[in-house]
């Protein structure tokens, strides 16, 4: 089933006049994803992301932050400290409210993306850690 993201997808590449194979191309996937990902059936995998967003030449923490907001909604919420905005928003309303939402300077966020982004950090260093140093077999 399209979502916010999924109807973005579709509708940018279409206002750009680009095929799937094209997009398809600059991301480095089969025009099979592309199709999927329009449908709402697959989520483009976050590293390859960001080129999709340089594909449909949009801003790429714009972007992300739609993504985030469609698949993620209560983390999403959580981040920027309000709900997500409902109903039937156009490719470019939603544009302008991500990017609008993005450059927001709310200190609650801020220091929600920094405990975040510590708790990331800790977590890959006990990780790293944990793989440096294995326990002894008994």
């Amino acid at each position: 089933m399209p979502d916010g993201f999924s109807d973005f997808v579709r509708q940018r590449r279409q206002e750009l006049g680009q095929t799937q194979r094209q997009v398809a191309q600059a991301c480095c996937v089969t025009p099979e994803m592309i199709t999927l990902i329009e449908a709402g059936r697959r989520r483009p995998d976050p590293a390859w992301t960001p080129r999709l967003a340089d594909a449909l030449e949009t801003d790429r923490a714009a972007f992300c932050r739609l993504a985030l907001a469609t698949w993620h909604p209560l983390f999403y919420s959580e981040l920027v400290g309000e709900a997500i905005p409902t109903g039937d928003l156009s490719a470019e309303d939603t544009q302008n409210r991500v990017t609008v939402e993005l450059h927001r300077e709310d200190a609650a966020w801020v220091r929600s993306l920094q405990r975040l982004d510590l708790a990331t950090r800790h977590h890959l260093r006990q990780i790293a850690e944990q793989l440096a140093n294995p326990p002894s077999p008994r």
